[in-house]
């Protein structure tokens, strides 16, 4: 894990001057690209590598904890530029003829919660969230 996930990656992170530069760093859009978030996945190996049973692993509400944190620091860095910047595809690995995603992209939870606007979730203390990071 500490390739993907150390001192430097977190300084490189919190020190993205904007989403574009972030995202390489936290989640590349490549198949073969690994960064801080996949990286984490597949360092700790076994239910964690799979996309579809890694939330049955307690570690991975630690991770994404984390995940949600670096986010939420860059975001308050900068909160006119940063707390709805978006950059990518509605599809894994931003295939070029897929619709970019947008504040008003519906994400669909199944059972584990209604629909939900992606601007709905952007920031830690609207709607029912209520968290910050200091």
């Amino acid at each position: 894990m500490a390739v993907f996930n150390n001192d430097t990656v977190g300084d490189r992170l919190l020190q993205a001057n904007n989403i574009t530069e972030f995202l390489r760093v936290m989640e590349p859009s490549g198949f073969d690209d690994m960064g801080a978030h996949g990286g984490g996945h597949h360092s700790i190996g076994g239910d964690m590598q799979n996309l579809f049973i890694s939330p049955q692993d307690p570690i991975f509400m630690l991770h994404h904890a984390m995940i949600d944190r670096i986010w939420g620091i860059w975001q308050q860095q900068d909160p006119p530029n940063r707390r709805n910047a978006l950059n990518g595809t509605t599809i894994i690995y931003d295939p070029p003829d897929a619709p970019l995603v947008t504040l008003d992209t519906v994400m669909e939870f199944g059972v584990l919660d209604s629909t939900r606007k992606v601007g709905e979730v952007m920031h830690p203390m609207d709607y029912e969230y209520c968290y910050r990071y200091s």
